[in-house]
């Protein structure tokens, strides 16, 4: 993971400048490096104390207190500048999965309202050091937060609608054990996990830009279903970190280049 600060660095440097005035903080373990670089660049830039940092999950916010980082709200700043935020998993048009924490809608709402998203991650979720084409090689998990009170029947909706006689959905249990209490989000609510990648049949359903589209509409058009972790056409660019100390930056629809940074 220490590679990882080397991307988070350039990160920072490439899109936090003296105009910026709020920044969007993601959730996983990306976050403290992110939080280390923006620190020394604020501090340089002399706007430590104005800049106001947008925590998608109590836990982001503890790290940004912890930080001496001056913390802002999502629900009263609607206009961010950047946002940071590691992802799960990727394809080549910049699509993630996202969401093992389990914060994916203060995520959302988070890059719906900022005007520039930077994912970060390491060499291991890319391929010969490229973006996957597909992304279901990666075989994640995709976690779909619903209400409570709406959780069978999402799942009876789930298996009619997407998997038919195929791949399956699972409540998402607290620690990872089976028979313990259902993990319940921040928010309050359940967390179903969903893996069509494991199944033959299925392991297509997401092969595409207008694959992942179609299927993230349909999933937030079941009633109960408040957020997933298919974060669609969100990502402006991705800094990959690799093992050799190099960095590159990914656009949507371009190559992969390598960036140099003073």
């Amino acid at each position: 993971m220490e590679s990882i600060g080397n991307a988070a660095k350039k990160a920072v440097l490439a899109n936090v400048t003296i105009e910026t005035k709020t920044v969007g903080i993601g959730s996983g373990r990306t976050v403290p490096y992110i939080l280390i670089e923006l620190k020394k660049h604020l501090f340089q830039l002399g706007t430590l104390k104005t800049v106001k940092c947008i925590p998608s999950s109590f836990q982001t916010k503890q790290l940004i207190i912890q930080s001496d980082l001056f913390v802002g709200d999502i629900e009263t700043e609607t206009d961010i500048d950047v946002a940071f935020d590691g992802i799960d998993a990727c394809d080549e048009n910049l699509n993630a999965i996202k969401g093992n924490g389990c914060a994916m809608l203060k995520e959302k709402k988070i890059l719906f309202c900022s005007k520039k998203n930077i994912g970060i991650f390491g060499e291991e979720k890319t391929i010969n050091k490229m973006l996957p084409t597909y992304i279901g090689d990666t075989e994640k998990n995709i976690n779909i937060e619903v209400l409570q009170n709406s959780l069978f029947h999402v799942m009876r909706r789930l298996q009619n609608i997407l998997f038919h006689n195929g791949c399956t959905c699972i409540l998402k249990q607290k620690d990872g054990m089976v028979c313990s209490f259902p993990m319940v989000t921040e928010n309050g609510f359940f967390v179903i996990i969903w893996n069509p990648f494991r199944c033959e049949k299925h392991r297509d359903i997401l092969m595409g830009d207008e694959k992942i589209e179609e299927v993230s509409s349909i999933l937030k058009n079941i009633p109960g279903v408040v957020e997933h972790g298919l974060f669609h056409s969100l990502f402006s660019f991705f800094f990959v970190s690799y093992t050799d100390g190099s960095v590159i930056i990914f656009e949507k629809k371009l190559i992969g280049k390598e960036i140099k940074y003073n």
